[in-house]
């Protein structure tokens, strides 16, 4: 009997650099790459060729912008024109030589949309942010409703109702972590609450919402601020370091930069804070931390709710630093039966709904269903 031959999929990413996508990406690359002949788009050799490499994985190398994400200047639309010229060019002949496109990032779904209307290539499209300008909206938004796309994986239920396009077309599959990297950490309550923050230290992150908060909670706490200083938001550094001067929170807040060993900063602090400003699709550190058994406090927007759920931590009110002083008061009141029992149940939560084997079973069945 013939043995089937292997599907090709293609994959573009639009990062050389990892951040929450491509660490989604790379998690469920093992799941595919048995059943599936993979190759990956990426604009430039980096981090992210690095890992495709470790895994085995075969990547292709197509030049795209990195425009400014501050203040988009006129040489910053000239810039993304010229790229999608260059992408338009080069990508139908990778399309051509694959059976299904997978697209991991927004940014270049127009030019692969064009790119597949060339070559007649089927489209899945896994969405991880969402898109808010008006011409954005609409360009997507067109793109969406396509023959062409087939499927539109959402990262949450919340980013699945900002899509428009046939209910039939959009399936929520959560994000996945490797559980067995994160574990069950024990830790005893301390006089002194330790919270943190991880994640890029740009505005839109809602640090200061959290030390207003913490602050105004008039609790004995420690707040570790773990993540790297964007080019372009050394503003908001500044403006964060004055806050923290002029509230005399100096001694307790630490800003940690960019660090590899989260599990280990996981298992140290007590409670992990996400104060969004903005519309968050999902929450990667949610889910690590809730791996971890540790409660987590996060603002009331997009998809942060669902992975929260009811006994895994507190939902705040959007940008409300009194609402969220509440509820760091109702954590450090908790007595110790009370702090157990949101540690096994976040644990629990991470384990029944975010485990990266079943999201990556789900994705490769998507796959073999449209194949």
């Amino acid at each position: 009997m013939l043995r089937q031959k292997k599907k090709r999929v293609l994959i573009w990413e639009s990062l050389s650099d990892i951040s929450g996508g491509q660490r989604v990406l790379l998690n469920i690359l093992p799941f595919l790459r048995d059943n599936f002949l993979l190759s990956v788009i990426v604009p430039a050799r980096g981090d992210m060729s690095m890992e495709l490499d470790k895994l085995g994985v075969k990547f292709i190398i197509i030049p795209n912008c990195r425009y400014n994400l501050i203040n988009k200047k006129t040489i910053d639309y000239i810039k993304y024109l010229f790229f999608a010229v260059i992408n338009i060019l080069i990508a139908p002949f990778w399309f051509l030589k694959s059976d299904l496109i997978y697209i991991n990032s927004t940014r270049i779904l127009p030019f692969a949309y064009i790119a597949s209307l060339i070559s007649r290539k089927p489209i899945i499209w896994h969405v991880h942010s969402y898109v808010a300008g008006r011409v954005e909206q609409k360009i997507i938004n067109h793109i969406a409703k396509s023959k062409l796309v087939k499927k539109i994986i959402v990262v949450s239920r919340a980013l699945g109702e900002k899509i428009v396009a046939p209910a039939n077309k959009v399936v929520v599959i959560y994000n996945g972590i490797n559980l067995d990297r994160f574990c069950l950490c024990s830790k005893e309550p301390e006089r002194k609450i330790k919270f943190a923050i991880i994640g890029d230290i740009i505005p839109e992150k809602g640090h200061l919402v959290a030390i207003k908060a913490l602050k105004k909670s008039l609790i004995n706490f420690d707040l570790y601020v773990v993540g790297k200083n964007r080019i372009g938001y050394q503003f908001y550094v500044q403006e964060l370091k004055k806050l923290i001067t002029e509230l005399n929170l100096d001694p307790v807040v630490h800003f940690l930069g960019e660090r590899s060993d989260i599990e280990r900063i996981l298992c140290e602090v007590d409670c992990v804070l996400i104060p969004s400003i903005v519309f968050e699709s999902f929450s990667l550190v949610a889910i690590e931390s809730m791996a971890s058994g540790r409660p987590v406090i996060g603002s009331d927007v997009g998809g942060i709710p669902e992975v929260i759920g009811l006994d895994s931590g507190y939902v705040f009110k959007l940008n409300n630093e009194n609402d969220l002083a509440q509820k760091i008061i109702d954590l450090s009141q908790a007595d110790i039966n009370r702090r157990k029992l949101m540690q096994a149940s976040a644990r629990q939560r991470a384990v029944e709904l975010f485990d990266v084997k079943v999201q990556g079973e789900k994705i490769g069945a998507l796959i073999e269903q449209l194949l």
